[in-house]
């Protein structure tokens, strides 16, 4: 026959062959934890930081952007799809923008993919645009400039620009 629950354990203990003492650790004294101290944010002139604070704004641009290298067609229907561009592109600027140079321009196309040189180009009139809401010269880059212009570009289902604009 063999042993009923936890049966085996008293025979082996009555035996000699285990050590209650092993069985049970001594019981703890029971301590009482002070209540935890809750957490006091830091006052602003507390903190430190080594990086210089920035403005970053990022807004999208609901348009699809074409490479104007590959578009073809008339020139009145090249002037007419910039002119819709840059239109779209003003009725979701944000507002007014106080900045601090340098500044940094992130143009991301989303949609189909384009080559780097297209991509430029298919996003000259966004630029043109941000451009004139910083009150920038958009040519005002390279070595010394007050604005570096980035290009990226996403997959994406539906069209858009996305722009970021960080300054400081």
């Amino acid at each position: 026959m063999g042993f009923k629950h936890g049966e085996w354990l008293v025979k082996a203990v009555q035996n000699g062959q285990i050590d209650p003492a092993d069985l049970c650790p001594p019981p703890q004294p029971q301590t009482q934890q002070e209540p935890a101290q809750p957490r006091t944010a830091r006052k602003p002139s507390e903190i430190r930081t080594s990086a210089k604070p920035r403005l970053i704004v990022v807004f999208d641009v609901p348009v699809k952007t074409k490479s104007e290298a590959n578009a073809g067609g008339k020139l009145k229907a090249t002037i007419a799809r910039k002119k819709s561009v840059k239109e779209i592109t003003r009725e979701h600027l944000p507002g007014t923008l106080r900045i601090t140079y340098p500044v940094r321009v992130t143009l991301t196309r989303c949609g189909a993919k384009l080559d780097s040189d297209n991509l430029r180009r298919a996003l000259k009139s966004v630029r043109d645009v941000v451009a004139e809401w910083l009150g920038i010269d958009d040519g005002d880059e390279g070595r010394g400039g007050r604005v570096v212009w980035r290009y990226r570009q996403r997959a994406a289902w539906v069209p858009f620009v996305r722009v970021r604009v960080e300054c400081g």
